[in-house]
């Protein structure tokens, strides 16, 4: 697998060298936006019964399938808080048809790789194998999900393992420090809520319950499925039709909305040799016309850790200040974006003593993006960008994955290639005009775990997000 720096090597070492043949028609036509805009193109349908379709087709041997579903904790009640993510636990054990024997032997004999994950509002399950065994594994895919057996014994076993996973999870302080930066900003709101779920809920998950969520959530209207690989679209279309053509969606109240709340959540654990801290603002959602200009201001603060070269010499001046103060062990920008909401901000690991000085100074370079950033911040963190972009692309499950979400959220995918048009017409007065309306005398949300006693209060923190001018 290549990197991503030497994927936009590539293309630019290409553009290069075509560009030192004699005539100037070939340096004025040939980029490596042009050689991105003949990559295979996505092809999109969508069954009577409301199921989009997604597939490339690319001259490769293998193939990534995905099936993605609006589903987990944002759509589930305080008694179904889990069922989702359990529902993987059980996905792969056995069949209506087949045993957990014969299920196992048939995956194995194929050389299959099936794997699955949650977030808040999505739930996927993928695999990875050979193209022209896409057929049988796309009819294993979904015999397991949707003529799952649900047997009591499995239940019952994966109900230990998860009760195990759980108590694992808590160990990590990276992990529960992003749910209590979502417990804090939508508290009140089905958002605050894990991907796990608590254990006491665990307790009680039986057959029923677990076909409800299935007849409820994996409808449909509710699903896309992606192929990316060596196979035909009308072949996926045809398979899908095949298997899931008698599914009928089932109309669902989803009316509730997911509100932002500025606040302030800490646990002080002094045992702990780190602190973990979150500060974050409500951005842009998903499908926000914005998205992509605040997806872009996160380049801008980037990330670092003392592993990485660079130091005093880094592109990003929060990592030159975090290395030469040495105020932080690491930190990084992220932007958690949903359909109608998300969380922009950043996140840092260091010790007790630096902490007030971490969070003025991501303060200070978030005021530096609403009122000064430079043509040269915008450049570098364009080329970020766009490297990470290409990168996807290169990658079979990282471009399904794109492809499933942006059909699952906005019922369209935009090319590579138009997206990087997008972000390179993007100037600095937008930056500063976006950034200025999301980040500017907003109330952030704080979350921190670990011996958090010289943190900034939140009063602070408050006042740190606008500038008094004369």
């Amino acid at each position: 697998m290549l990197e991503g720096w030497q994927i936009a090597r590539r293309y630019y070492t290409s553009y290069r060298r075509l560009a030192r043949l004699k005539g100037p028609c070939v340096k004025e036509t040939i980029s490596y936006k042009n050689i991105i805009r003949n990559l295979p193109q996505i092809e999109i349908s969508k069954l009577s019964n409301g199921l989009t379709i997604g597939t490339q087709r690319r001259a490769s041997e293998h193939t990534t399938v995905g099936l993605y579903v609006n589903a987990g904790p944002r759509y589930e009640s305080a008694e179904e808080h889990g069922t989702t993510h359990f529902l993987e636990h059980i996905a792969f054990q056995s069949t209506k048809t087949r045993s957990r024997s014969e299920l196992r032997n048939a995956i194995s004999c194929a050389g299959a790789n099936f794997k699955s994950f949650t977030t808040r509002e999505m739930t996927v399950y993928f695999t990875q194998c050979l193209s022209p065994d896409v057929p049988q594994i796309l009819g294993i895919l979904f015999e397991c999900i949707f003529n799952n057996k649900l047997e009591y014994n499995v239940i019952e076993a994966q109900k230990h393992l998860l009760s195990m996973e759980i108590q694992e999870y808590e160990k990590n302080y990276s992990d529960i420090l992003f749910d209590y930066l979502h417990m804090s900003a939508f508290q009140g709101t089905p958002l605050e809520q894990s991907v796990l779920g608590p254990c006491d809920n665990v307790s009680k998950f039986n057959s029923k319950l677990l076909s409800r969520i299935l007849y409820q959530r994996f409808t449909p209207r509710n699903m896309v499925i992606t192929a990316i690989g060596g196979v035909e679209h009308n072949e996926i279309v045809e398979l899908s039709n095949k298997y899931l053509s008698k599914m009928v969606h089932v109309e669902r109240d989803e009316s509730a909305q997911c509100r932002y709340t500025g606040a302030d959540l800490r646990y002080r654990n002094d045992a702990q040799p780190m602190a973990h801290v979150a500060v974050a603002m409500e951005g842009p959602s998903y499908c926000h016309a914005d998205y992509n200009v605040m997806t872009l201001a996160k380049e801008v603060v980037g990330g670092w850790d003392k592993a990485q070269l660079g130091g005093l010499a880094h592109g990003t001046s929060v990592a030159r200040a975090a290395s030469y103060h040495n105020i932080c062990d690491s930190y990084k920008s992220f932007y958690i974006a949903y359909k109608d909401t998300a969380l922009w901000g950043a996140y840092f690991v260091g010790s007790r003593l630096g902490l007030d000085d971490m969070v003025s100074l991501l303060q200070y370079e978030w005021m530096n993006l609403c009122n000064m950033i430079t043509e040269e911040q915008l450049d570098r963190a364009k080329n970020q960008l766009k490297t990470k972009w290409l990168s996807i692309s290169e990658s079979g499950v990282r471009t399904s994955h794109r492809v499933g979400r942006s059909l699952l959220y906005r019922g369209c995918y935009l090319p590579v290639y138009e997206g990087i048009n997008v972000i390179d017409n993007i100037t600095v007065q937008d930056v500063k005009s976006v950034c200025y309306k999301y980040l500017y005398d907003k109330c952030p949300v704080v979350a921190a775990t670990g011996p958090t006693e010289t943190l900034t209060d939140y009063a602070r923190v408050r006042s740190g997000t606008y500038w008094i001018r004369l």
